[in-house]
């Protein structure tokens, strides 16, 4: 994962990681610059689908079991939460999203005994993050929450 996670921050700061990231992010600029939006589009779709199937086999490899319902709507709603809490648009977000949810998971079910409720308290939790911070975990800057949490109401003169 270290590695995955460095090849990809490394990537992302590399020339050909700009010129993709400007693909998804103005195209049209992108290509006023000269360079082909469908060839690098193509080449990110291709090199994400082989690194979604890297991950796959390791998942089917450290879980011993792969079946439909891992491709389900549950499973897919799950990643997505996942870079929701985390942060999307960061290197580091899915991964803490990740982290964190399997926590809440954990520490809901096992430590507080709600087996049967947890997911009710984590939507709640993924509620609140999406309300304080759009950008998840990783987007929360402190400063102005600070300034929101501890300014009092006083006024300049």
């Amino acid at each position: 994962v270290i590695v995955a996670f460095a090849g990809w921050a490394y990537f992302r700061r590399s020339r050909k990681g700009q010129i993709w990231r400007g693909a998804g992010d103005d195209a049209i600029r992108l290509e006023a610059l000269g360079y082909s939006v469908r060839r690098q589009r193509v080449l990110a779709f291709g090199a994400s689908a082989a690194l979604a199937a890297v991950a796959g086999a390791l998942y089917a490899g450290t879980s011993g079991y792969m079946g439909p319902s891992i491709a389900g709507v549950a499973f897919s709603a799950e990643v997505l939460i996942w870079v929701a809490v985390g942060g999307s648009g960061r290197v580091l977000g899915p991964l803490v999203g990740v982290l964190v949810v399997r926590w809440g998971q954990q520490f809901l079910s096992s430590n507080l005994g709600l087996q049967q409720s947890w997911q009710l308290f984590m939507g709640l939790a993924l509620i609140l993050v999406v309300v304080v911070a759009p950008g998840g975990l990783l987007g929360i800057r402190i400063e102005p929450i600070r300034k929101r949490l501890f300014e009092r109401g006083e006024t300049k003169a």
